[in-house]
């Protein structure tokens, strides 16, 4: 889950397959295992969605982020693949491949060669095997937040109501947190039970529909901080995370960008939950005919917004929940460089991501994605054992000289401020 997925969302929901791929050349290929396969009848049959015409493009290895999204359902994956027409990736002037673009995937090799054997390794450890207990708890969590919330939202006794928002708004975030796993395959392993959980966790305790959360994230997942497809980058009016975003400074020269730094916690947070609820969503699972999830969301209707005692606390609930998950994803990648040229998916990591040092108390409030790095890396291992291959990438990391950063919780804190600063500070010098 990432931070404002949709400021801008309604690119993605609006976004026809069909108007897609009349955009495209006839002939759409990716690059997997060192050959081109023919996708371009499958292209509208992608459960992912419009994701995969990123690797269509040239210079894009589509080997990696097979692999990881699809860890679950390789046999099925391989079977698919050996219906595609498929040719040698050797086969590189058919491409129209520049030199430059050869040369970035010669270098890639080694570092290809390294992640696959951490990848193998951890595989025979077992780090992507489920774990029942923390799954049953993952739901039992939220479920417990919001029945001692409805036990003392109700009291006349303002401190005890207080504390019922809180507890509404936690459990609500922890909901999320295990949505977020199940959108990823990386609770049971089952892609058909994973994906019931994130739709009806992230359905009941947010009001959103979990399929049209999965196609939004996926495109964040595939190339974090890429220009022009990274969707979370696409904030514009309302915040910029990096003033190479604005095409025109004067696109960025808006009063929620300029004062971002204060407004993000205050208002950006809950206005991007918002802009979810009654428009991004709704309008997916309209064109999507989410039949399911419209159920699943009136639910979170019928708990949230009728049961609610009164609107100060409904809003002051959907303030606090919108500003714990969101602002805390701020923390992976906002203050991270961009990139507008195809990078290799261990780069793609450990140059635009960065972790928070793991603790106790942090490891709670973030649903382990304090470990940022390696959760981009490997999005289908359950997220509390990443610690479990952190010293690993970090020597990954090391071995081929690209960046690792980690910083502790308040200090990633700081720099995300300094950066929003920064950013609204070079709008105003260029306009």
């Amino acid at each position: 889950m990432s931070p404002n997925q949709v400021f801008m969302a309604g690119n993605e929901i609006c976004e026809s397959n069909n108007l897609s791929i009349s955009r495209q050349p006839k002939k759409l290929e990716i690059l997997y295992q060192n050959y081109y396969y023919d996708v371009t009848d499958f292209i509208r049959k992608h459960p992912g969605g419009s994701v995969i015409l990123y690797y269509t493009e040239k210079g894009e290895d589509a080997t990696h982020a097979i692999q990881q999204f699809h860890n679950r359902s390789m046999k099925k994956i391989a079977l698919m693949l050996k219906s595609f027409k498929r040719r040698p990736a050797n086969e590189i002037k058919n491409v129209s491949m520049t030199d430059h673009e050869v040369a970035i995937q010669t270098k890639n090799r080694a570092l290809t060669k390294d992640f696959a054997q951490l990848f193998l390794d951890a595989e025979k450890e077992g780090l992507f095997k489920p774990c029942y207990w923390r799954i049953a708890w993952g739901i039992f969590e939220p479920i417990l937040f919001w029945y001692l919330s409805y036990q003392l939202i109700f009291s006349s006794n303002i401190f005890l109501k207080i504390l019922g928002c809180i507890f509404n708004a936690l459990g609500s975030g922890r909901a999320g947190y295990t949505m977020h796993e199940g959108g990823h395959q990386s609770l049971t392993g089952k892609p058909n039970v994973d994906r019931t959980i994130r739709n009806l966790l992230w359905g009941s305790f947010w009001g959103l529909s979990g399929w049209w959360w999965t196609r939004t994230h996926t495109k964040h997942h595939a190339m974090p901080q890429r220009l022009e497809h990274d969707q979370d980058l696409e904030t514009l009016p309302f915040l910029l995370y990096n003033s190479k975003i604005a095409k025109d400074p004067k696109q960025a020269n808006s009063f929620f960008v300029l004062n971002q730094s204060w407004l993000y916690l205050t208002f950006h947070c809950a206005m991007c939950n918002l802009i979810w609820v009654i428009n991004s969503c709704p309008m997916f699972m309209i064109k999507q005919r989410d039949y399911f999830g419209f159920a699943v969301t009136a639910i979170h209707w019928g708990l949230n917004y009728i049961m609610i005692p009164d609107l100060p606390s409904l809003i002051f609930i959907f303030w606090m929940r919108s500003t714990y998950i969101i602002g805390n994803f701020a923390l992976a990648h906002s203050h991270r460089p961009v990139t507008g040229e195809p990078t290799h998916w261990v780069e793609y990591a450990l140059t635009h991501t960065a972790n928070i040092h793991p603790s106790l108390i942090v490891d709670w409030w973030t649903g382990y994605l304090n470990l940022h790095i390696e959760h981009h890396l490997f999005p289908t291992m359950p997220e509390f054992r990443l610690h479990m291959v952190q010293d690993r990438v970090k020597a990954l990391a090391e071995k081929h000289g690209l960046p690792y950063e980690i910083d502790y919780y308040f200090e990633s804190w700081n720099k995300t401020i300094q950066n929003f600063k920064k950013v609204a500070e070079e709008i105003r010098s260029s306009t």
